[in-house]
């Protein structure tokens, strides 16, 4: 039983002693983003996020005409969805699904968005750069030529923690 016991505290204080000389991993991404609004999504509700250095690099800007939370949602924004979710990035890319193939192009301009690639009735399409993809995507979803709208959200959930 004192042989266990002595056992059992050499291992300890040898793991505690091996930790202690190990260095500290880098902080999570998820930890790092400072909230700076909130957005809702198809009824869900998401803070809009941004990178601490970003955010002073464009509050110290000489040009603040850039609102630091700028109502809406634009393509290289960052949102999170509760404290646990990991950072999402919005690509400005919009998947489309339509009643007819030949519809796409028509849909497109109408709406002046790029095809970046199309399939049968389904496509991806990408928004300008500096349009509110909110209303973007409620107009979509009002379109009656169309039957389903997905915003593209990029997340890295295989990262390492």
């Amino acid at each position: 039983m004192k042989l266990t016991t002595l056992v059992l505290s050499t291992v300890l204080l040898t793991a505690t002693s091996f930790a202690n000389d190990l260095p500290r991993l880098p902080a999570n991404h998820a930890t790092q983003m400072v909230t700076v609004g909130f957005i809702e999504i198809e009824g869900q509700r998401y803070e809009k996020v941004m990178a601490p250095s970003r955010l002073k690099s464009l509050s110290n800007a000489p040009n603040k005409q850039l609102s630091l939370s700028q109502p809406g949602l634009f393509s290289g924004d960052m949102i999170k969805h509760g404290k646990l979710s990991h950072v999402e990035r919005i690509s400005g890319n919009l998947l489309i699904s339509t009643t007819d193939n030949t519809l796409l192009e028509s849909i497109a301009k109408s709406h002046q968005l790029a095809i970046s690639y199309s399939l049968n009735n389904m496509a991806i399409l990408k928004a300008p750069k500096g349009q509110e993809l909110i209303s973007l995507l409620n107009l979509l979803k009002a379109d009656s030529r169309i039957k389903v709208v997905k915003l593209e959200r990029i997340v890295n959930k295989m990262h390492p923690e």
